[in-house]
């Protein structure tokens, strides 16, 4: 499980393309001050114990054969990450432009360090995105013109749209043109202090768990998260070999940053689901998989499979430093409340939306 390579990789592009950069030769770079329009900061950070770039280790199960329950929640904190590292990606983006001053509409060129390829960057003011005018656009273009990076912004309260593509940033990045992200932030939501909402699109396939498109939402009460969104693997085989359409792991969560702990529900819906209704009843963790160890192995009795299933109820609970450490009804601690355990109120987004997700500059 590898996903969150992709974003280590453009982050290193970037950071070193835009703290090498020059200015014409009218404009010096100064050091940031007061009046510098960028923000510092388009992120909401979730704790490690629900986000972590690595799978969590097995706590001496076998590997026998398909996936277990609790690996499903194992792995859900890989995906989280996945949008989690976009999302830092842009807090980097924004700490490196702040280091020009762009305090004004401006424009000016670069050679990247990276491809020696010349970048074009442009900021103007009052630009108009889908009836809405905001404060700022800076743009980011290849020397063939191909957009690499478009941010639309306001600074009071701050909210913002950011959209990359890597490969476009550096060409000498393996990565196909496809692989595009968005972060859409803002600090003036009705319900919470903070919200974005990550979508990745264009990953390339590296085995059969591997996700190409993500989309998740994560708003900001206090030290509570509400987290919610899907991630889609279009080759997954869990234990049924034959299966085939690919899924979504669908998902609704809390996190506490203070105490770093979380708690989600999971489903795995086929791709082509076309709703979001029921997703928790109709393709819980326990409901699929048991159907798919029926598929593979007719004879199975029922009390093996409940043995293989015991951490495949819901809801999933989550405590740093360990990560995943229990499912079901039997809640782990005290720390775990009735308010921040029920994820009733969440909803994940429609599945076949998100395996059809494309995303793309807003121009």
């Amino acid at each position: 499980m590898k996903k969150t390579a992709i974003l280590s990789a453009i982050v290193a592009v970037l950071i070193l393309s835009l703290t090498t950069c020059k200015k014409h030769e009218h404009e010096e770079i100064t050091p940031v001050t007061d009046d510098n329009v960028v923000p510092e900061n388009m992120t909401i950070d979730v704790p490690d114990a629900i986000s972590s770039p690595t799978l969590q280790a097995r706590y001496g199960e076998s590997q026998g054969d398909g996936i277990k329950g609790s690996e499903v929640y194992k792995h859900l904190r890989v995906f989280i990450n996945v949008g989690e590292g976009a999302a830092d990606f842009v807090k980097k983006i924004m700490s490196a432009i702040r280091k020009h001053n762009i305090n004004k509409a401006m424009s000016f060129t670069f050679t990247s360090n990276d491809d020696q390829r010349v970048k074009a960057v442009r900021v103007i003011q009052n630009a108009v995105l889908n009836s809405k005018t905001w404060e700022f656009k800076l743009t980011m273009k290849d020397a063939d013109s191909s957009m690499a990076l478009e941010i639309f912004w306001d600074r009071n309260p701050v909210k913002g749209i950011a959209t990359v593509c890597p490969k476009n940033l550096n060409r000498n990045e393996t990565m196909d043109t496809a692989v595009h992200y968005q972060v859409d932030y803002t600090e003036s939501d009705s319900v919470y202090e903070k919200r974005m909402i990550v979508s990745v699109s264009g990953i390339p396939k590296k085995d059969n768990f591997s996700m190409n498109t993500l989309k998740m939402f994560v708003g900001k009460k206090g030290d509570v998260l509400d987290i919610y969104g899907n991630s889609n693997h279009p080759d997954i085989i869990l234990i049924d070999t034959t299966y085939t359409g690919g899924r979504n792991w669908a998902f609704v969560a809390h996190a506490n940053n203070a105490i770093n702990m979380g708690v989600a529900k999971v489903a795995l819906p086929p791709s082509s689901t076309n709703t979001n209704s029921s997703l928790f009843s109709a393709y819980s963790i326990y409901k699929v998989l048991e159907s798919e160890i029926k598929t593979r192995y007719p004879g199975a009795d029922s009390a093996t499979i409940a043995t293989y299933l015991k951490e495949a109820k819901e809801p999933g609970y989550f405590k740093s430093p360990n990560g995943y450490i229990a499912s079901g009804d039997t809640i782990p601690d005290a720390s775990f409340t009735q308010t921040f355990v029920d994820l009733s109120k969440l909803k994940p987004y429609i599945p076949s939306e998100i395996a059809n997700l494309v995303v793309k500059f807003q121009k």
